[in-house]
């Protein structure tokens, strides 16, 4: 169905709680459209092994205005970051991941920090990394 973009459908979307709210750089809303719209706004653009180590660099775009707080929640550590990312506002930024061995693809968890789906609640996503050649 497509998105309508009227008065009356946006303040029907609001009363149904079909929309997240952006405020302070905090996003809040219902985990059914909160998860899907960051997931939107974060993409891996490139995955690349620092030759035959197993430190792959991960660039990850932010398409969205918003910074997003992320904290790693994968069985891998970063080689020069913690556990917290920050991906700027229309930017990329490059993650470092130890993935002990080379992979050809794997998934990046995180919880998004910034973002509230329940009281005390923050949305877990996942970044999809595919090396390509």
């Amino acid at each position: 169905m497509p998105l309508k973009k009227t008065e009356d459908a946006v303040k029907e979307a609001l009363f149904a709680g079909r929309t997240a709210v952006w405020y302070n750089n905090l996003l809040i809303g219902r985990q059914q459209y909160l998860v899907p719209l960051i997931q939107a706004s974060l993409q891996v653009t490139s995955a690349r092994y620092q030759g035959i180590s197993s430190v792959i660099d991960v660039e990850v775009k932010n398409t969205t205005g918003v910074d997003f707080i992320l904290i790693n929640q994968s069985p891998y550590t970063f080689h020069n970051n913690d556990d917290v990312v920050t991906v700027k506002a229309y930017s990329t930024t490059k993650i470092e991941v130890k993935t002990l061995e080379q992979l050809q693809q794997f998934e990046l968890p995180f919880k998004v920090m910034n973002g509230i789906v329940a009281p005390k609640t923050h949305p877990d996503i996942v970044l999809k990394v595919e090396v390509k050649g």
